[in-house]
């Protein structure tokens, strides 16, 4: 029934043509993950330009917009509800993502830290909310419309939530929220704080943008784990780097890399970009940068620059997050950043008082360099195979051995242009230089006070590969000397793809040059919001040297112009619009870039490794349950590479998933909370589900070791492969005592009794295979530390005969358990150390599962 408190959502519908109807149900194909980026609607744009935002986005795989609203309607002089600049943008977003029939997906998301939105809270969001929520484009999860909100308190949405669902619009909310003070970082009980007093929230969003990694790579931890057990969504969230007054130092790429594979390992539901279009903070994915008529808009052109290579590590990390799959890297590409200046350069040029000032105390907009901040050139590298990068500034040179695979490494920060070159075997791949100097002295140019330039980080990218074109004039062509001269590059035929830049220049003088390079064929590009990229080049001497950068060309695009801007407006002059400096432009090379890709699997049993038949000495003498040793001959068998997750326990036992706690909440970590009868159930559910026989009878719990199924490992078999086969390993990895880098163990500390204690006890499991070093001859992972694991034997004494295949079955009152934990079981984490408990009890925090299978199984689930 809709009554007298939804008038105004009535005319909203009424303007807009909504129906109360429910939302549309999810595409059947469309990904489990989604990944938006935040998108700042303050700028306005022709419809055309929105499209070319889209198309970009989308060809990184990026699902859709979250569309901030710093304000939405406002009273005028007369007091009546008008629509600001916000809802037009809007409109014209959501009318580009339906007229490209593409399937991008928009939310919306009021800034409550805005006064206008705070002020006009009601008028606003109603309008806002209802507007679009039967728009084809409108993101649906769960079969409901999707809102979001940025800073406002949890109080501050329910009203609106509880009135637009009395009117009858079925939707999730999920915010980014805050108390009465909005913490930067999250514990577990902040979140789940959130949903406490009736609050309307459906989950929530984490703004990651300030702080440091380990800050935004903990808080999204605690937001996953948090809306988990409060049976809630969660919305990570990642930043590519934080240029703002707070400087927050990313070590490069290296520390965005970490964040995503914070939020792979968490399984958070969604994830949001922060952001695509922040020009002012510079956390921004996309490097166009405003160019209009607002004198201060024209800033954004001088300073703020970035190519695609955030979008490009993006495209990496985005895929394995929706899919499961890590993408294959089919392309050797390089990514390297750094700032123009060390921390302890302190002056800037303000430009409105005309004099140096200290930045350390001066007022808006300041700058915040903390201590974790380094001098330094980071680069980092996602490589086919391995290579040497050789990182030489002025005469200062070091060469780095870099893996296959991604790597990082860091350079310290000297004045001069970096060099970057890549070689594998004698061949050079890459041969670049920075884009920007690194200064020993600050001058009026690049010490500008005011939007955090000072102290930018600029990232570029290049990548390896056969060059598809070569544009060059006839003869070399000066650019610079007069005002809006230029050299015009016709293409051949191109693809919808990024490029790899590389522009070979020369610029004699000792000031940097900056001039503009544009390309038709973008949307929008040949209108009033034309397509173009700074090119900021600096001093070479008499050589010439190339810079590089990733930047987008549609199949649309005939040529390319380099030109010297000018202008005779006084706003955009005084803002520096202008370019200037001269460079003598000799080529351009285009490189295709290769945006990384994956497929999502289907979902498969536990991956396996086949240990060969063969003889060991089985016991010891360190502890009593360890002798008599007695020689042992085994068939051969397979064991799980992995212990089992809680994701794929959960598949069998569903409801499992809220015994999860902080000792093992992530999908990927070990399961515990399992008895050895839920253990033996499971390998006869996982039998059936690969039409294999059961090997455990389930009323008396005996085994049929014929058969082919799933099992758990006999007690022989788990040592076998433990100690190396037959090599007598002290531990699992061979005889070098236990440390950190090993595996996920407390040794001595999870034994002790001293009451001093932090905060967290900081004990419990690891996500499955992340110590790489421990693993045993055979690649088996953690069979020292993370959890200890259930066997299939009784716990009885040994004898002193040679036995074949054996697996005790005289029954006791415990059954066996191998391999030691993260804290309690087999703690000393030796091969042959034995443990024992009640099989019925499913209570214990250190104790999980392996499967096992024999040979003849391993051959029907491969096919032989």
């Amino acid at each position: 029934m809709i009554g007298k408190n939804c008038t105004f959502l009535l005319v909203a519908m009424a303007v807009t043509g909504a129906a109360l109807l429910p939302a549309a149900a999810d595409d059947v194909d469309t990904p489990k993950h989604y990944v938006f980026a935040h998108y700042m609607t303050c700028f306005s744009a022709s419809p055309e330009f929105y499209q070319r935002e889209i198309s970009l986005a989308q060809r990184y795989g990026i699902d859709g917009f979250a569309l901030n609203c710093g304000e939405w309607k406002k009273p005028d002089k007369s007091g009546k509800l008008v629509d600001t600049r916000y809802v037009t943008n809007s409109d014209r977003i959501f009318q580009a993502a339906k007229d490209l029939n593409s399937g991008f997906k928009l939310f919306m998301s009021p800034d409550f830290a805005c006064i206008p939105i705070d002020e006009w809270t009601k008028s606003g969001v109603d309008d806002m909310y209802t507007r679009y929520y039967k728009h084809p484009n409108l993101f649906q999860y769960r079969s409901k419309a999707f809102f979001s909100g940025y800073a406002g308190r949890p109080e501050k949405y329910t009203p609106i939530a509880e009135q637009l669902r009395r009117c009858g619009y079925d939707f999730l909310l999920v915010p980014n929220t805050g108390r009465n003070y909005h913490p930067m970082v999250w514990s577990l009980e902040t979140v789940l704080s959130y949903f406490q007093g009736g609050n309307q929230l459906d989950g929530v969003f984490y703004f990651a943008c300030d702080g440091t990694v380990s800050d935004l790579i903990n808080t999204n931890a605690a937001g996953r784990r948090g809306t988990l057990f409060a049976d809630k969504i969660f919305m990570a969230g990642a930043v590519p780097a934080y240029n703002s007054p707070n400087l927050r130092d990313f070590r490069g790429m290296a520390g965005y890399c970490s964040i995503w594979e914070g939020i792979i390992r968490d399984q958070a539901d969604l994830v949001e970009i922060v952001t695509w279009n922040d020009y002012n903070e510079d956390s921004n994915l996309m490097p166009y940068r405003w160019k209009s008529g607002d004198g201060n808009a024209a800033l954004y052109k001088n300073h703020y620059n970035r190519d695609e290579s955030c979008l490009d590590v993006t495209a990496y990390y985005l895929n394995w997050f929706k899919n499961d799959v890590k993408p294959e890297i089919t392309q050797d590409k390089l990514y390297f950043s750094y700032r123009t200046r060390n921390k302890n350069t302190n002056q800037v040029w303000d430009e409105k008082e005309k004099r140096w000032v200290d930045v350390r105390f001066c007022g808006f907009p300041y700058d915040q360099l903390h201590d974790d901040v380094i001098d330094a050139v980071n680069v980092t590298a996602f490589l086919t195979a391995d290579a040497e990068l050789t990182l030489t500034i002025g005469k200062t040179e070091k060469t780095f051995k870099l893996e296959k695979g991604i790597s990082s490494c860091e350079f310290p920060l000297e004045s001069g242009v970096p060099r970057f070159q890549l070689r594998r075997g004698g061949q050079e791949l890459i041969d670049v230089y920075g884009r920007k100097t690194i200064i020993d002295q600050p001058t009026q140019e690049n010490s500008i006070k005011g939007g955090h330039l000072a102290y930018r980080t600029w990232i570029s990218g290049a990548a390896a590969g056969s060059v598809v074109q070569t544009l060059k004039p006839e003869h070399d062509v000066q650019i610079g000397a007069a005002p809006n001269d230029q050299v015009v590059f016709a293409t051949g035929k191109l693809e919808n793809s990024p490029y790899n830049f590389r522009i070979t220049y020369c610029n004699p003088s000792d000031r940097e040059t900056r001039l503009t390079l544009y390309a038709d064929g973008a949307p929008g590009a040949n209108g009033e919001q034309p397509y173009y990229f700074p090119l900021f080049l600096p001093p070479t001497g008499k050589e010439f040297r190339t810079i590089s950068f990733f930047w987008s060309l549609w199949d649309k695009t005939v040529s390319l112009t380099i030109r010297n801007d000018q202008t005779t407006n006084p706003n955009l002059s005084k803002n520096d619009f202008n370019d200037y400096g001269t460079a003598t432009i000799r080529q351009i090379d285009l490189i295709k870039v290769n945006i990384f890709t994956s497929k999502p699997q289907a979902a498969a049993g536990p991956e396996l490794v086949l240990i060969p038949e063969g003889s060991f000495t089985m016991g010891g003498d360190a502890e009593p349950d360890e002798k008599p040793a007695h020689k042992v001959n085994l068939s051969a068998f397979a064991l799980g590479k992995y212990e089992v997750t809680n994701a794929e326990f959960e598949r069998f036992m569903p409801e499992h998933k809220k015994r999860r706690d902080g000792y093992s909440w992530r999908d990927r970590e070990p399961v515990i909370y399992v008895s050895w009868t839920d253990a033996a159930r499971y390998c006869n559910w996982l039998s059936k589900q690969h039409n294999l026989t059961p090997v455990y009878d389930e009323k008396k719990w005996t085994l049929n070791l014929q058969a082919d199924g799933f099992r758990l490992p006999t007690e022989a078999e788990w040592e076998y492969a433990a100690t190396g086969r037959g090599e007598n390993r002290l531990y699992p990895w061979g005889n070098q005592p236990p440390e950190p880098a090993l595996g996920n163990f407390q040794l001595n500390k999870s034994l002790s009794i001293s009451p001093k204690r932090t905060s967290s006890t900081e004990g419990g499991v690891s996500i499955v295979g992340d110590y790489l070093q421990g693993a045993s001859r055979d690649g088996l992972m953690d069979m020292a530390g993370n959890v200890a694991e259930w066997c299939s034997d009784y716990y009885n004494p040994y004898t002193n005969a040679g036995q074949t295949n054996p697996c005790d079955q005289q029954m006791s009152h415990h059954r066996v358990i191998r391999g030691g934990s993260w804290g309690y079981y087999n703690w000393s984490q030796r091969c042959k150390d034995r443990e024992f408990n009640n099989p019925g009890y499913p209570g214990y925090i250190y104790l999980g599962l392996r499967v096992a299978i024999s040979a003849e199984g391993y051959r029907k689930l491969n096919g032989k």
